[in-house]
């Protein structure tokens, strides 16, 4: 118990050594071992999780937890088809799991099949602190015709979901529906721009009466998107005004601008898989004509930048900031620049979603909306990714992108 508690303090080291403790008592101290292989997992030592779990399963082949957390390494590792096959193991043993068969949905997500991932993707809010059920009045929307009705969208998750999502609006007001879209209050100024919205109402507010609603992220399992048609992209646009004056901040900088961005939010749970420390872009910022512009915002990842450009060049446009800055400032920047390289986060869909040049890193085990083995996005057609060929190998990735920007230099 005291490793469990250490462990959710992040002070990985003891909880390591309270455990060891546990099992020198009794080596086969179950909870012990699933502790140890959490903390392993937390410190991305994935093989010693790997073999904590299976210690577990030699001793009770049923444990339900230690299959389903096998089979989150397994994933991380980027053996989906055995992490597959240990979900439904749990499932074998007790089929109303309802996080395994949540971490089988995001596989077949992952794998393309659509159909039937939307439909277990919908157990995100069964049990699920994480994902709460947004809740209107109305009746829940099941696909019924929307010809003189009215729909309200529920904004969910983060802002790139948002961002990804609300390009179904256009899809819902072409059946006749008015359409009614929450977000969060950041994304506003930028939903404004989306067509097929009628009402715009900011997370937090009163939300108005309507015949149906849905949750944003279930509409495609509604309609039954498989992505076979391309989207039409761009569907979100920075103001003007903006773009402009980015343009007059910016004009000094010269050569290849590349905007870059490091850090998600370290709320999220599978951050360590995504973000990566800013110095990976030195080799980037080292190559003549290239000059790096930050997108990163607010508190997160920031505290990099300082030792950074210490050594080596790195324009913070929140330095010439007047107030606040939100996301159409980034999305006016963006649209000044040669090239946007970023993780996994807000500032990937931004790219996407405005049509930019957008080079998205991806650790081994992506999120399921990048799908398997793909340099390209069905999302978002301006989107490039690139992948680790390694759990944790960021130097191997950036390899390739410093070289893939040497070619695209050249292209230009």
């Amino acid at each position: 118990t005291r490793g469990l508690v250490l462990k959710s303090l992040e002070r990985y080291e003891e909880a390591l050594e309270s455990c060891d403790r546990a099992l020198e008592f009794n080596p086969k101290h179950v909870s012990a071992l699933i502790n140890r292989g959490l903390t392993f997992s937390s410190l991305g030592n994935l093989q010693e999780a790997l073999d904590s779990y299976n210690q577990v399963l030699a001793i009770n082949p049923q444990n339900v937890k230690a299959h389903l957390n096998k089979g989150s390494v397994l994933n991380d590792f980027g053996h989906f088809e055995e992490a597959y096959a240990s979900y439904n193991q749990v499932l074998t043993i007790d089929k109303t799991y309802v996080k395994a068969r949540l971490n089988r949905a995001y596989l077949l997500l992952l794998k393309g099949d659509l159909n039937q991932g939307w439909q277990d993707y919908e157990l995100r809010f069964e049990k699920n602190k994480t994902h709460p059920t947004p809740s209107h009045t109305s009746d829940r929307w099941q696909g019924e015709g929307l010809t003189g009705k009215s729909i309200i969208l529920l904004a969910e998750q983060g802002l790139g979901d948002q961002m990804q999502f609300c390009r179904y609006a256009k899809h819902l007001s072409n059946q006749g529906a008015k359409v009614i879209l929450e977000c969060h209050p950041r994304l506003v100024p930028l939903m404004q721009s989306c067509s097929g919205i009628d009402t715009l109402v900011a997370k937090g507010a009163d939300l108005p009466k309507a015949d149906y609603h849905c949750p944003l992220l279930s509409v495609p399992g509604v309609i039954g998107e498989g992505l076979s048609q391309p989207f039409e992209v761009p569907y979100l646009f920075a103001d003007q005004k903006y773009v402009s004056k980015w343009a007059k901040n910016l004009k000094d900088i010269k050569g290849f601008k590349i905007g870059v961005s490091w850090q998600g939010s370290t709320q999220f749970k599978g951050d360590k898989r995504r973000s990566f420390p800013l110095q990976h872009f030195g080799p980037l910022a080292a190559l003549a004509g290239v000059s790096l512009v930050s997108l990163q915002k607010g508190d997160v990842g920031v505290s990099q930048i300082a030792s950074f450009q210490e050594k080596h060049p790195l324009i913070d446009p929140e330095n010439m900031l007047e107030g606040d800055s939100d996301l159409m400032d980034a999305a006016a920047i963006m649209m000044n620049l040669d090239l946007v390289i970023t993780s996994c986060t807000a500032i990937a869909h931004l790219g996407g979603v405005l049509g930019v040049p957008t080079w998205v890193i991806l650790g081994k085990s992506a999120d399921w909306r990048w799908f398997l083995d793909r340099e390209d996005s069905p999302w978002y057609p301006s989107i490039r990714l690139f992948r680790q060929s390694e759990f944790g190998d960021w130097d191997g990735v950036f390899q390739r992108v410093t070289e893939a920007v040497k070619e695209e230099m050249k292209s230009r």
